[in-house]
């Protein structure tokens, strides 16, 4: 065997357990002696014992089982706290997620777009033959958006765009056809296109879910048939005391992200800052009529003003630095480790975000107190997959909400929101053995659902080690512009003017391109320039008469900033050439 062949032979040898390690199913397990909490909201019952064949709940005992099956086995839960696998209903997958839910104890997650159709499809389908250690996923497949706005910021590849009620209804039908779990809807939508989508959607006993468009309000949403409102949209500007205000501050708020990462989410609070309460009681009785489920996605707009913003990061801090993580990529350890933009905001601005984010808060815990159903969804990649879940409910708790409450918005409302309560959301007989195995009460403290003994999916124990070496055996297969969210790599398209004379004095020129910062700093052989921000495609450079006094072609770059220390070859554009002539 040559040493190459070897190389592979070991490298699969190690990599194999890792990417395809999932336990085969005993045909009974007992769970014994915890105390369960079945997700219903009724009070925890204890010393219950649990029977699972194969992948579902069989049975649920208040009294000892007795004679134990010879053939089952037994897990001891004494002084632990059974709950519900926990689902993440806002997710924008990506093929190294699954360990990081599966090690939270979340077993569900929701793609809701942003994918390529036939790969998602590839990936559920992995999951249902159980080829990887992950949670179960459940996926939108096509991304409706309507009649294309000027401010729509990219061409994504599940993107369907059309302009009549006809297409959308066709649109609608085509998701059906490819087996979607819901229909997504995003912007550009006129009431009659959304109305056309609800009606297909009901008829296959399907959820319409996603963003209200920008020009429908909740009233409308609600109204045209539209299921449930990601991120909340539509609430703010149904509830706004005075809209100009609010779209004052979106203007403030962009000015101050001119050139920095804009992938903050403050932008959600913008459009609660100017709130009537009357409006509000208007409103929240015609959400319960229509039953509507609104998505609190808080956990990275509240990132930076959380009183639990230093222990989170410490935590982050200490989870993504071990050499076991390092199957995520750079760029998105980056961006959760990033808080530069906040900081760089003027303090009337935080203010301003702030109370936003507060009165977003205060609505979503009256209508939940009136019975409107919240759902936990955290648009994962932009916090950390898995754990946000946790921090998601824990924000709620700090909010007002009951613990009960919070774990529902993470369990059976978001089975109820996408029709799946026939298998998930609760422990009931019938049901997924979907579970986690708590060392806490989580009705006492809600942060007891991050003190997990086992996870359990379909009646199997995870594995919930990390490894550097996994691998999705089906690897994205789209091609992205993909950049780091903290150190954008940044192109040069054009230098004005692009030549010199050899002895000019010092000379003032525009770098043009894209993905450029504040900070970004240009570099003419490779010596550092003075540099001067104009915009994300304009810099204006000053040669120094020093570079100027011999004759040559010298390479021009920029290197964008960087909040951490610096990735190889991260935030580093392209090279074009500046020529001095001859005099």
């Amino acid at each position: 065997m040559t040493r190459k062949a070897a190389t592979v032979l070991v490298s699969l040898i190690l990599t194999w357990p890792v990417m395809f390690r999932v336990s085969h199913a005993q045909q009974l397990v007992v769970i014994r002696g915890g105390t369960l909490i079945d997700g219903n909201g009724g009070p925890p019952v204890p010393n219950a014992t649990v029977l699972i064949e194969k992948d579902r709940i069989k049975e649920i005992r208040t009294t000892p089982l007795d004679p134990v099956p010879a053939n089952a086995t037994v897990i001891e839960a004494a002084g632990k706290f059974l709950i519900p696998g926990l689902h993440d209903s806002h997710v924008h997958y990506k093929d190294w997620m699954p360990p990081l839910y599966i090690n939270h104890g979340v077993t569900t997650m929701h793609d809701i777009g942003n994918n390529p159709t036939e790969w998602i499809l590839a990936q559920r389908e992995m999951f249902q033959k159980e080829k990887i250690v992950g949670p179960r996923l459940y996926a939108a497949l096509l991304n409706l958006w309507g009649k294309r706005q000027e401010s729509d910021l990219s061409n994504l590849p599940n993107m369907v765009i059309f302009e009549t009620a006809q297409d959308a209804r066709k649109w609608a039908q085509k998701a059906v056809d490819l087996k979607a779990d819901y229909i997504k809807v995003h912007e550009g939508f006129t009431g009659e296109m959304l109305l056309a989508v609800s009606q297909v959607a009901k008829a296959n006993g399907l959820a319409v879910v996603g963003h209200v468009a920008p020009n429908l309000d909740a009233f409308q949403a609600a109204e045209m048939g539209q299921n449930h409102f990601e991120h909340s949209t539509g609430v703010g500007r149904a509830i706004a005391k005075d809209p100009a205000e609010n779209e004052k501050l979106e203007k403030e708020l962009n000015q101050a992200l001119r050139g920095r990462a804009r992938d903050t989410y403050e932008p959600l609070a913008v459009d609660f800052y100017s709130v009537d309460p009357a409006k509000e009681d208007k409103l929240i009785p015609v959400l319960l009529q229509k039953n509507i489920y609104l998505e609190a996605d808080w956990v990275t707009p509240s990132r930076n003003i959380t009183p639990r913003k230093k222990d989170w990061a410490f935590q982050d801090m200490l989870l993504l630095m071990g050499p076991e993580m390092g199957f995520i990529p750079k760029d998105a350890r980056y961006r959760w480790l990033d808080y530069s933009p906040w900081e760089s905001y003027p303090e009337e601005l935080k203010a301003k975000l702030t109370r936003g984010l507060e009165n977003w808060k205060k609505f979503i815990v009256k209508f939940s107190a009136a019975g409107g159903k919240v759902v936990v969804g955290t648009a994962a990649p932009n916090p950390i997959p898995g754990i946000s879940v946790h921090r998601d409910m824990q924000l709620m708790v700090d909010a007002g909400m009951p613990p009960m409450k919070a774990l529902q918005a993470a369990t059976k409302n978001i089975a109820e929101m996408t029709r799946k309560t026939a298998d998930l959301g609760t422990l009931e007989a019938g049901k997924y053995a979907d579970l986690l195995i708590l060392d806490g009460n989580p009705l006492e403290d809600i942060s007891n659902t991050q003190k997990i003994a086992q996870v359990m999916k379909g009646g199997k124990i995870m594995d919930r080690r990390y490894s550097s070496n996994f691998r999705n055996p089906l690897p994205t297969t789209e091609v992205t512009d993909d950049v780091s969210h903290n150190s954008p790599t940044p192109t040069i398209t054009e230098i004005d003017p692009p030549v010199a004379l050899e002895g000019d004095p010092e000379k003032v020129i525009q770098i043009k391109g894209r993905r450029f910062m504040i900070g970004t700093a240009a570099y003419l052989n490779r010596v550092s320039v003075k540099t001067v921000f104009k915009s994300p495609g304009v810099l204006e450079v000053t040669v120094p008469r020093e570079l100027l006094l011999q004759s040559g072609t010298f390479p021009v770059q920029v290197v964008n900033p960087e909040p951490l220390p610096p990735l190889e070859n991260a935030g580093i554009s392209n090279k074009l050439m500046f020529l001095v002539k001859f005099r």
